[in-house]
């Protein structure tokens, strides 16, 4: 009995088997893609697997305050121009991944009006772009929106609630701020955790705007209780493709690290602060700008220096040590 290829395709019971075989199949690649990209990203994280684990799995707590500069608090994944990123998507990361659980609520960073509010299918997901000027910024892969386009708000003001959406490999916000169209660096980190400030001073801030180059790359300046011993822009050999910073150690007399000690960087419109680690490490991550640096705790020599003249603009590496006189 010769059977019509057709008619037995064509069988409820085996059309349903096929469909499920196909569905099956389709299911088991994007889970070995998703199992392949979690597994090349984890290594790749700064804080460590065991909490890039819980941001994959939306684990990861979020702190009560707002932070300065940042539309939420919690652990940086990944930051402009992520060479990592980069080298897994082919394209150019344009903003800071911060890993959040969903439903965390994020604030504006700026005052303006809401030029986009919904869902955007290049990849950001749900997304809110507000504008103010020369600064535009998106908070992307929301769970939820609570503003609509042509409302202003205010610097603050909670506008929706973090979410899993677009393209992603676990719960977090995506936060870009342009200036003039221009991504800007505004990769901040204090140790793994994002600097929140204390419940007194949360108003977020925007940074300068990107610096145009010019002058002295490193200036030391005037006198005090801590003096500069060393100042250097670092070769871009030595850490290609780092993002804009300085670093440095605060020594006391005997040469030995100062831990505990405050260091702050400032710039024409704000500033921020560290304490050094047990060693007198210290180190701020910056945006394009033109910056000064000093010991806060008693008085100190003052460095000049930028982070756009250097073969990579915006990426420029800077070292700067004090030490303790006698």
């Amino acid at each position: 009995m010769n059977l019509n290829p057709v008619t037995w395709l064509l069988n409820p019971v085996r059309l349903f088997a096929l469909a499920l075989g196909i569905v099956g199949v389709f299911l088991c690649a994007y889970l070995i893609l998703f199992a392949l990209v979690v597994t090349m990203t984890i290594p790749q994280m700064p804080f460590g697997q065991d909490l890039a684990w819980k941001w994959v799995f939306g684990e990861l707590e979020a702190t009560p305050c707002t932070p300065v500069e940042l539309p939420v608090a919690g652990v940086i994944t990944a930051g402009v121009g992520d060479p990592v990123y980069q080298a897994m998507f082919g394209q150019e990361h344009t903003g800071i991944d911060i890993a959040v659980p969903v439903g965390t609520p994020a604030v504006a960073t700026i005052e303006g009006v809401v030029k986009f509010a919904g869902r955007d299918d290049s990849g950001y997901g749900n997304l809110i772009v507000l504008e103010n000027g020369d600064y535009t910024v998106y908070f992307a892969h929301l769970d939820q929106i609570q503003v609509q386009e042509g409302q202003r708000v205010s610097k603050g003001q909670i506008i929706g609630k973090t979410g899993d959406t677009g393209f992603t490999t676990g719960p977090h916000i995506h936060y870009e701020v342009r200036y003039r169209g221009d991504p800007m660096d505004l990769m901040v980190r204090e140790g793994d955790e994002v600097y929140i400030g204390d419940e007194g001073d949360c108003e977020p801030k925007l940074p300068p705007p990107p610096f145009v180059p010019g002058g002295d790359r490193l200036t030391v300046m005037g006198d005090g209780a801590f003096q500069v011993t060393h100042a250097e822009l670092w070769p871009f050999e030595r850490a290609p493709g780092w993002h804009g910073r300085v670093l440095g150690f605060v020594r006391d007399a005997a040469g030995g690290g100062m831990g505990g000690v405050q260091v702050e960087v400032y710039w024409d419109g704000g500033s921020m602060r560290t304490v050094t680690a047990d060693n007198g490490w210290y180190e701020f991550i910056l945006g394009p700008g033109q910056y000064n640096i000093r010991v806060v705790d008693d008085t100190s020599q003052v460095v000049a220096f930028d982070t756009v003249n250097c073969r990579m603009p915006g990426h420029c590496v800077n070292q700067v040590d004090f030490q303790k006189a006698r």
